[in-house]
């Protein structure tokens, strides 16, 4: 879905740690001119994880945004707001590989429409976060997200 984006792809989880596959797709869309936009809760266990492919990520010029009115549980990639993956599968190594997911995946127009404006609906309620503001973070998180990030294929 990633490859075939010719404007947009807006994902919502609130868990992001992906594999080699899903990081490249992301960053080569981002480099070649869509709209990436990433989603994720404030709060999750695999926030260390997470946080340690925000910077690549956002190097590449793909928009992160916190969620910050609750936990985000939203499993969902919108791609150009014609096409869509809703399902309990989590950006991440484990849900991909090991986990029994499921997702559906919606090739209706209006519907993914209609889930891409709740995604523009929700970035009301989320914090962005810049290269500027990641770079300030404590030493400490950056070591944490180094040594966690070794453990990540198999979170």
């Amino acid at each position: 879905m990633i490859h075939s984006a010719k404007k947009s792809v807006h994902i919502q989880t609130p868990y992001l740690i992906p594999d080699e596959s899903l990081l490249h797709a992301l960053k080569i869309a981002a480099l070649c001119g869509i709209d990436v936009k990433i989603m994720l809760s404030t709060t999750s266990i695999g926030r260390w994880a997470t946080h340690s492919y925000l910077g690549e990520l956002m190097a590449a010029g793909i928009k992160c945004y916190f969620y910050e009115k609750g936990f985000l549980h939203a499993k969902t990639i919108v791609v150009d707001g014609k096409m869509a993956s809703v399902g309990t599968s989590n950006f991440d190594i484990r849900s991909f590989k090991l986990n029994f997911e499921v997702n559906s995946f919606i090739y209706d127009t209006p519907t993914s429409q209609r889930l891409q404006q709740i995604f523009h609906n929700d970035l009301s309620d989320c914090r962005e976060e810049t290269v500027s503001s990641f770079e300030k973070r404590p030493l400490v998180y950056k070591f944490m997200e180094s040594m966690i990030r070794l453990f990540s294929p198999i979170m």
